[in-house]
């Protein structure tokens, strides 16, 4: 099972559930709880996981469908109603806080008040449900039952057998009622109470449930998959308070040091986990430890902390998104300055290359987001390019994830591109140490002129290269020429002049006079701007076939950079005294070339405005 926020298949995150699930499911140690007669029929096979992040994307393996009754994960849930309906301070006079070191069934209670120790023991949940009870009378259940739905984003029921048995066989639990009835804790009458407390605890969910139930108080008590709100923030900072010192009982402190996640767990053999801002953890199998949690359940979160970094007290580096920017080829092109022709058609077959700039450093929550975002774009590109020049760290986990997506990508026939080697931080080449793309490139624009090479040549990307050895381009071909009969071009090629300029010429400087439009026939050059004497920054490539220097005719101004050769280069140049003569004899001829100009002009004003909404993006 996987669902996320835009319905897409996402791969990499289940196979790396799938493999933490198969292994922890030959461990076959622990018993079923049998002191509940109906939880003894559980099939100790059972067993699921589920991650639900707070953005609305629920990953799942295994069983993860599978019904079980909430038991006492229902307690941290049910002490957020109270607190809602009761508020703390009617709360801590008959409930405290303190971690009682003992078993869930254990009669903790405070010496002098006789207040339960903490509310995720038997004890202290009693109490919290008679509190329940007394507040909303005859409704209570139905109200609890609602209140649980909207943190599960569902509608919920009762196990009605597993209700009637532990009714039938909570001796232990009537004997604590009746104590606490004793001190004041809790009202007459005490089976009212008890018996909501029974319910509760019968109500049936799954472990998708489990997990989006985490995500809400993760979320800051706002089910992130309905946005209906649940539980107010300050109630959440209570609940999960308790549940990192108490949920697990006398097993807390351990699972503090090796997990670090405030969790809760149940006799049906699930266990809750969360890790606020970011995730809720779900896992159920029904083989317990003595302490009455899942053998599985935490040998899986064990896991899942430690190759995920969930714990606590090793929070990430607060730092930038993980995605910078995402784009496609019909968007962001590379520097290189093509015929409007062939412009023309990368704007066209461009949308199925997919560009994701990476940034910052890399681990599971990050991870999570980049392969969800490119799985949601996969089924539409035939190829994703992963720029990571700009990101500082990367984990284990995010190139375990990486691998997984890459294969999981090429599997599927998409070609993957990397730029920006080498990275920054060494701990980037791990990640290309565990791929296999397509392709590796130093820059970001050499990859975007590698894919646009391929998409118009139709060769593999890894051999697609501009061939700007092969002869002139003759006017006919040129972009400008089209419209124009052959007439026309005659008369055209009367006022152009042939040049050659040898590599590494330059061939006009910042602040230069214009006098020449430059029709390119074969080479390329380059637009330069020198930020130093010998320092600069490569702005643009021009490519045969293309035009520059062409904002000559608008403003007659001077150059705003400077034009080198980076080969032999061969152009037509057109003066502008003869570009007025042009007009002067054939205006019909003039205007058509003008109209071209402008287009172009036009053209690259585009494209530089949808270069910048894609970097903003």
């Amino acid at each position: 099972m996987t669902q996320t926020p835009n319905g897409a298949s996402v791969a990499p995150l289940i196979e790396i559930l799938e493999v933490i699930w198969d292994r922890h499911r030959q461990d076959r140690s622990g018993e079923v709880a049998t002191y509940i007669p109906e939880l003894a029929k559980a099939n100790p096979e059972w067993f699921g996981i589920c991650i639900a992040t707070v953005d609305g994307a629920v990953y799942g393996v295994g069983d993860s469908d599978q019904a079980f009754t909430i038991q006492s994960i229902s307690k941290p849930f049910a002490y957020g109603m109270a607190l809602e309906h009761r508020g703390p301070k009617a709360m801590r006079a008959r409930v405290s806080v303190e971690p009682s070191g003992e078993a869930f069934n254990s009669i903790s209670l405070e010496q002098g008040t006789g207040r339960p120790l903490n509310p995720m023991i038997n004890a202290g949940a009693i109490a919290v449900s008679s509190m329940v009870r007394t507040s909303l009378g005859d409704s209570a259940f139905d109200k609890m039952l609602a209140w649980f739905g909207t943190f599960a984003g569902r509608t919920l029921s009762i196990d009605d057998a597993v209700y009637r048995s532990e009714s039938a066989t909570g001796h232990r639990n009537r004997a604590i009622a009746h104590l606490l009835r004793n001190f004041g804790v809790v009202a007459d009458p005490v089976e009212a109470g008890l018996d909501l407390y029974f319910r509760q605890c019968s109500i049936l969910v799954n472990c998708r449930d489990l997990a989006i139930l985490g995500a809400t108080l993760a979320n800051r008590g706002t089910n992130p998959s309905t946005g209906k709100r649940a539980l107010a923030p300050d109630h959440v900072d209570d609940v999960l308070s308790v549940m990192t010192t108490c949920g697990m009982y006398n097993y807390a402190g351990q699972w503090l040091h090796e997990v670090g996640l405030p969790a809760k767990s149940g006799v049906a053999g699930g266990i809750l986990a969360v890790l606020p801002g970011r995730m809720g953890i779900g896992v159920f199998s029904p083989r317990l430890d003595a302490q009455g949690n899942s053998v599985r359940g935490i040998g899986v979160c064990k896991e899942l902390s430690d190759r995920f970094r969930l714990h606590l007290f090793d929070a990430p580096r607060s730092g930038r998104a993980a995605v910078r920017s995402q784009s496609t080829l019909a968007r962001r092109q590379s520097t290189r300055v093509r015929p409007e022709s062939d412009a023309a058609r990368l704007r066209d077959i461009g949308a199925a290359s997919h560009i994701l700039e990476l940034q910052g450093d890399l681990g599971f929550a990050t991870m999570e987001v980049i392969q969800r975002r490119t799985c949601a774009c996969a089924s539409r590109a035939d190829a994703v390019v992963f720029d990571i020049s700009r990101v500082d760290s990367a984990d284990e986990t995010a190139a375990e994830f990486f691998g997984t997506l890459v294969s999981h990508l090429v599997g599927s026939g998409k070609r993957v591109v990397f730029a920006g080697l080498p990275p920054k931080n060494p701990l980037c080449r791990h990640i290309v140490s565990r791929c296999t793309p397509t392709a590796i490139y130093p820059s970001l624009d050499a990859a975007l002129e590698a894919c646009e090479e391929s998409l118009l040549s139709g060769l593999p990307i890894s051999a697609a290269t501009h061939d700007s050895s092969c002869g002139p381009i003759p006017l006919s071909r040129l972009d400008v020429a089209q419209g124009l009969d052959a007439a026309a071009l005659a008369k055209l090629q009367g006022y152009l002049r042939q040049e050659h300029f040898p590599a590494g010429q330059c061939l006009f400087k910042k602040g230069d006079g214009a006098q020449h439009i430059y029709f390119l026939t074969g080479g390329t050059v380059s637009v330069r701007l020198y930020t130093g004497p010998s320092t600069f920054q490569r702005l643009a490539t021009f490519l045969a076939g293309s035009v520059f220097g062409e904002m000559a005719v608008v403003d007659r101004g001077r150059r705003s950079s400077d034009i080198w050769a980076e080969t032999d280069v061969t152009c037509l140049t057109l003066s502008l005294d003869d570009y007025d003569r042009l007009g002067a004899e054939h205006p019909g001829i003039k205007f058509r070339l003008l109209e071209y100009l402008i287009r172009i002009l036009s053209s690259r004003l585009r494209k530089a405005n949808e270069q910048i909404a894609a970097l903003s993006g």
